[in-house]
């Protein structure tokens, strides 16, 4: 006994527990350990329902019950920046940065300045929704102001840009309530997804100066048809509701029959866009078989310079300048791209010849008698050029320029006629006057054009091809006083 209490002694003295230390007949029990808090509060608050989320940037909220997923969800589709700078595994300054809690809340003044500024942006500059998204606009505005917080694309169409639309339209309906009397330009188009829109703008006097503002575009009412009915039952809602349909007096629109049997049905004057016009007349002068001879061989020539990056470097340095001119293509909706590539042409005749001869595969570059023809077509197309940039200007009254630039153009084809120096010029120019005749001869009978020209100082009697059209329009004016 003695010896197994001595053993058992020595066991004892032996075991970790130090003689000097008390014993514990029960273990301490371990320190809890501290939750760990999701990130994704840092972006979102509590509210006091415990089961909402409100979300600081955009103010939306959200079911929790504990459970982040949705929350971050939300970060990542509306607010991929904050979310991608909070990464819980990263620990740089600018992702401490972006985890401070001071920015600007949803009802602040300075964010909502910020925001109208964005919008007006975006809608005054023609940009994308998802310009917002950009990286470096949101880099831009985090110098700007660190504490702004760019809202999303959803935000910025659904909220500021909507908004914003309806403060401008209440505004412009004010302004043209103090309107007597307006005109409107509009045209039908059709959008990428294929639906079918029709815009108004809507042109009036105010404060003696000539305003301009788009009342609508809007699809048409009936997307399944153009018919006139169609077009004419959308117009007058839209004007219906700018409140201008009692004051309209005339509509411009181009020469499409459906346009013209609209405003007949509206029983509003109609009057063709007098540009649209002059671009059907060349249009026509520019598909005639000769000209078209040698406008392809000329955009065979282009083309191939386009597609030759080497050719193309051939071709400027043969040029010798500093600054060498580039070859352009013709566009065939655009008749003065027409243009803008024979003078290109014509400018750079001997090195584009000279370069041709020196590549391999090039096309056969252009003869004399060819080059003698797109002199003569040149000659004939820089009159109209003038006048439709005249007739499309935006801050200017042009209506009163029809007359006068119908005269200028009969009096320069009369002109040009004995200065062509080839067959195919002639029978263009001949072609031209015959066109000028039959398309836009018939503005001088229009009461509009005919009074803009007499009311004009610029022009008053002489600015007429027919005498009997000015004492027409004196009659017209009597009238009306």
């Amino acid at each position: 006994m003695d010896k197994f209490l001595t053993s058992s002694q020595k066991d004892h003295d032996t075991s970790p527990t130090s003689s000097n230390e008390p014993s514990c007949s029960k273990s301490e029990p371990e320190p809890k350990r501290k939750k760990c808090i999701s990130a994704v509060w840092t972006h979102f608050d509590k509210l006091q329902t415990k089961q909402l989320a409100k979300c600081h940037y955009c103010g939306k909220e959200y079911k929790t019950s504990g459970n982040t997923s949705n929350l971050l969800e939300h970060l990542k589709r509306a607010h991929p920046l904050a979310q991608q700078v909070n990464n819980e595994t990263t620990s740089s300054q600018l992702e401490r940065y972006f985890t401070r809690t001071d920015v600007y809340g949803p009802t602040s003044s300075k964010k909502e300045a910020i925001d109208k500024a964005i919008a007006a942006m975006v809608a005054t500059d023609l940009q994308p929704f998802s310009v917002v998204e950009d990286i470096g606009l949101r880099n831009l505005m985090r110098v700007v102001d660190p504490k702004y917080v760019m809202p999303c694309r959803k935000t910025l169409r659904d909220t500021h840009i909507k908004n914003m639309n309806e403060s401008m339209t209440e505004k412009l309906k004010g302004i043209l309530d103090s309107v007597d009397s307006c005109a409107i330009t509009t045209d039908a188009w059709t959008s990428r997804a294929n639906v079918s829109y029709l815009t108004v703008t809507c042109h009036f006097i105010l404060n003696f100066e000539l305003k301009t503002a788009v009342l609508s575009t809007k699809p048409l009412m009936d997307e399944t048809n153009h018919s006139s009915l169609n077009i004419a039952n959308t117009l007058r809602e839209i004007c219906d509701e700018s409140k201008v349909f009692d004051k309209l007096h005339t509509i411009v629109t181009d020469n499409a029959a459906s346009m013209i049997k609209a405003c007949e049905l509206l029983k509003k004057k109609h009057l063709p866009c007098f540009a649209h016009t002059l671009n059907l007349v060349v249009q026509d002068a520019l598909n005639l078989e000769n000209v078209q001879n040698v406008l392809k061989i000329t955009k065979r020539i282009v083309s191939y310079f386009k597609s030759s990056a080497i050719a193309y470097a051939k071709f400027k340095d043969a040029q010798g300048t500093e600054n060498p001119c580039s070859l352009l293509q013709e566009v065939p909706t655009r008749w003065n791209s027409a243009l803008q590539m024979i003078q290109r042409v014509l400018r750079t005749r001997e090195p584009l010849t000279g370069t041709l001869l020196r590549c391999h595969n090039a096309p056969i570059p252009l003869s004399e008698d060819q080059f003698r023809i797109l002199k003569d077509l040149c000659s004939l197309l820089e009159p109209f050029e003038k006048a439709t940039k005249h007739a499309s200007a935006a801050k200017g009254v042009t209506i009163s320029l029809i007359a006068p630039a119908i005269f200028a153009l009969s009096q320069s084809l009369e002109e040009l006629h004995e200065q062509m120096l080839t067959p195919v010029g002639r029978e263009t120019c001949e072609f031209l006057q015959s066109n000028v005749k039959k398309r836009l001869f018939s503005y001088e009978n229009r009461s509009a054009p005919r009074l803009g020209t007499l009311l004009d100082p610029r022009f008053k009697k002489e600015g007429f091809q027919n005498p009997s059209n000015a004492q027409q329009a004196m009659l017209i004016g009597t009238a009306k006083e």
